[in-house]
């Protein structure tokens, strides 16, 4: 069957396009923090220096100033450089693992096993990811030797955001917007919005109710064009006695719970803007792969086949049991006894009692000889094996 499969390679690489996307978008970010600090700091040297040209005490003096600030953007870049050349060696090792799959042509080549193989292990290492277990899944990645293949470096950075948020501390997710911003605007995020909003309630629990009024005119009023009843939502609070409040809209913002909702909304966000699913791909794939087999028959107890996945109600079955049912365009009978295919090698055969099964699994069920007796597995009566009687499917 293997030789006859053929693969199509235009699907695949449009479905592994997160795989390219995500060291893309870490390098494109890298460049324009880079460009912010040559820019910022290019400046301020040039002013600075222009300024000191004149011989005088004074200006000598903030040579060292200027030396400093010149010492500092060569760390940074340096840091920022070694970054990049770890991008740029993911992206290169990722493109030459895809171009094998594009130089496939068909399932047989031993390449495609070896592919499939290690997609299963990327999809286990992201699932593990996406569940925080990160250790769990470096070790993974190093055991198997895919560390360039996967995302620890953005989930490492997603891991640190959000223990930033669970102690409640808006100042790592407001830097990372303030670096991706162009790229959030793009796909409309409301990520910094409700991190603008998040730092003002905490004023207002503190009860700094002027430094709360100061932060609103300064930051929450950047988005009244597009959050303006939020915006005046939130005004209210300086008016509301935050400890014995009944407003249900008060409560709902003033509650711990809004760092989980935000640390969700940052998540979804990040993984939008790396075109990422919100949903592991291994999920995914198994939920594709059950539809795929799921039958109306499927789990019912006179109708469970022992292959198949989705009768089995403790595991995978669980998962199947929302997902729609496929249509198939042609059948395969399958014999519930050995799992195996009925075809011109091994017709079906149907007992006396109106059940069939496959030739082979009532030779296997034949006792004390060729026409030995068999007993149904699911009636348990006895026939003779010379009475089975070929049938002919149209």
């Amino acid at each position: 069957m293997a030789d006859r499969v053929k693969i199509n390679t235009e699907s695949l690489l449009n479905i592994e396009l997160p795989f390219i996307k995500v060291p893309y978008e870490q390098l494109r970010r890298l460049n324009k923090l880079c460009q912010k600090h040559i820019e910022r700091d290019g400046a301020y040297l040039h002013t600075a220096l222009d300024k000191s040209l004149t011989p005088t005490e004074a200006r000598l003096a903030d040579l060292d100033a200027i030396i400093a600030r010149a010492a500092g953007l060569q760390v940074k870049l340096t840091d920022l450089h070694a970054q990049e050349a770890s991008y740029v060696a993911s992206s290169r090792a990722r493109l030459d693992y895809l171009q094998h799959v594009a130089d496939m042509a068909t399932a047989d080549d031993p390449r495609w096993r070896e592919y499939t193989q290690g997609r299963l292990v990327r999809m286990t290492i992201d699932y593990l990811l996406r569940k925080n277990c990160v250790a769990a899944a470096r070790l993974l990645a190093q055991e198997t030797g895919l560390e360039a293949l996967v995302d620890l470096a953005l989930f490492d950075e997603m891991q640190r955001i959000e223990a930033g948020l669970a102690r409640g501390s808006c100042a790592e997710g407001l830097q990372w917007c303030s670096e991706n911003r162009s790229a959030l605007k793009k796909i409309k995020s409301r990520l910094e919005f409700f991190l603008r909003l998040q730092e003002y309630i905490e004023l207002i629990k503190q009860r700094k109710y002027m430094d709360a009024h100061a932060y609103a005119r300064k930051w929450l009023v950047l988005w009244r064009d597009e959050h303006m009843q939020e915006i005046e939502h939130a005004m209210g609070l300086l008016a509301c006695p935050v400890a014995t409040t009944t407003c249900r809209l008060y409560q709902a913002m003033l509650a711990p719970e809004q760092w989980q909702v935000l640390r969700d909304e940052f998540r979804a966000n990040c993984y939008a803007l790396h075109s990422m699913a919100e949903q592991a791909p291994l999920v995914l794939t198994l939920q594709a792969g059950l539809t795929a087999l799921k039958t109306p028959h499927c789990g019912h107890p006179g109708d469970i086949h022992v292959n198949c996945p989705v009768c089995r109600t403790q595991t995978l079955g669980t998962l199947a049991q929302r997902l729609p049912q496929a249509q198939h365009v042609n059948s395969t009978l399958v014999c519930r006894v050995t799992g195996r295919v009925m075809d011109d090698n091994n017709p079906p055969m149907v007992l006396p009692n109106g059940f069939v099964y496959s030739r082979d699994a009532l030779q296997e069920l034949a006792q004390n000889g060729d026409d030995g007796p068999i007993t149904c597995p699911r009636t348990g009566a006895v026939f003779r094996l010379s009475q089975a009687r070929k049938v002919f499917v149209t």
